[in-house]
C-alpha cells in the first residue's frame, strides 16, 4: 500500500481548502468523516463528494513520485487483471486505436499490444512508468491525458482504471475525452460508486489525500451525458477486494493466521464475483454517440 502524507505533516502552503462545492459550486456541505487529516464532505445540494482539504496540485509527486506507490506488485496477477480488462472491450478490428489514462502497472497495454492493437499510454508518475517498463517492457509517457497530445477523434478506444477519484478537474477532463475519441468510439472506466450503502461502507478509508472525489452513477452520467456519451453497460469489479472480509486480519505479523485469513478473503471475492453481486467499484462502458 502506498505511504500517503497526513495533512498534519505537512506545510501549510502544500495544502488547499476548498469551501465550495467543486460540482455546483453551493457552499453548504457536509462533513462525513475526516481521514489522515483530510475532511470528506458531501454536498447537500448535488451530493457530489470531495475533500474539503487537499494537497495543491503542484505538490502531487509527493503521492505518485513516491517509490512507496505500486510498491507491492505480483506481474503475473497483474498480467491476467489486464488480459481480463481487455475482455471486457467490445470485439474491434486489430487496427483499433487504443489508449490507457492512467496507465499504472502496464498491465492492460501489455495485453492490448500483445493481441496486435495500436496501443499506448501515460501516466503521471514515474514510479508507476519505471515499473511498468521493468515488468512488462512497455513503454508509458509520464504526464496527464493532454499532455499525450492525442489529435482530434484519433481513438476508437480510451480507457482509465481507478483514475476518476485522482482528478482536480475532472470537468475538463471529459472535454479532453471528448475531443480525443472518435463519434462511436469507446470508453471504458474503473471507478467507485458511492452511493446508498456504499456512501456509508469502509468511511475513513477512502484513499486521502490522493482520492480528492467520489462519483455515484448519476454524477457520472452527469458528466458523460453533455459530452455525447451513452452509458451502455456498468458491472461490478471482478478485481474488487470487496467485500474486504478478514481483510485487516489477512495482514496479520502471523503467517499461519495471516494464511487463513487469505483464503477466507480470497474465497469470499470469488464467490461475490460468481453470484455477481454489487460492489463499491464498477466498471462502466459508455460510447460516444
Amino acid at each position: 500500500m502506498p505511504i500517503l502524507p497526513h495533512a498534519d505533516l505537512l506545510s501549510k502552503d502544500k495544502l488547499e481548502e476548498v469551501r465550495d462545492c467543486p460540482n455546483c459550486k453551493g457552499s453548504n456541505s457536509e462533513v462525513l468523516f475526516t481521514e489522515k487529516g483530510y475532511p470528506t464532505a458531501e454536498c447537500k445540494n448535488c451530493k457530489f463528494i470531495f475533500l474539503k482539504l487537499r494537497l495543491k496540485e503542484e505538490h502531487l509527486g509527493l503521492i505518485y513520485d513516491n517509490q512507496s506507490y505500486h510498491s507491492v506488485s505480483n506481474s503475473n496477477y497483474n498480467r491476467l487483471i489486464g488480459e481480463k480488462r481487455l475482455r471486457l472491450l467490445p470485439k474491434m478490428n486489430k487496427s483499433a486505436r487504443l489508449h490507457e489514462d492512467g496507465a499504472g502497472s502496464g498491465a492492460f497495454l501489455f495485453a492490448a499490444l500483445s493481441q496486435n492493437y495500436n496501443a499506448s499510454g501515460n501516466d503521471y508518475g514515474q514510479d508507476s512508468i519505471d515499473k511498468a517498463k521493468q515488468q512488462f517492457n512497455v513503454i508509458i509517457k509520464k504526464g496527464s491525458l493532454a499532455d499525450s497530445h492525442l489529435d482530434d477523434s484519433e481513438l476508437d478506444v480510451l480507457v482509465s482504471f481507478n483514475l476518476l477519484c485522482h482528478l482536480y478537474n475532472p470537468w475538463e477532463y471529459f472535454d479532453e475525452v471528448q475531443r480525443v475519441l472518435k463519434k462511436g468510439g469507446y470508453l471504458l472506466l474503473r471507478t467507485g460508486n458511492r452511493q446508498g450503502f456504499f456512501k456509508k461502507f469502509h468511511q475513513g478509508k477512502w484513499g486521502a489525500p490522493e482520492h480528492i472525489y467520489h462519483y455515484n452513477l448519476k454524477t457520472i452520467n452527469d458528466l458523460l451525458k453533455p459530452r455525447g456519451f451513452k452509458i451502455q453497460w456498468v458491472k461490478p469489479a471482478f478485481d474488487s477486494d470487496f467485500p474486504y472480509l478478514f481483510f485487516n486480519y489477512s495482514q496479520n505479523p502471523n503467517a499461519y493466521f495471516r494464511k487463513a485469513a487469505g483464503h477466507i478473503c480470497s474465497l469470499s471475492i470469488r464467490l461475490w464475483n460468481v453470484l455477481g453481486l454489487p460492489k463499491d467499484d464498477v466498471f462502466i462502458l459508455a460510447k460516444r454517440e
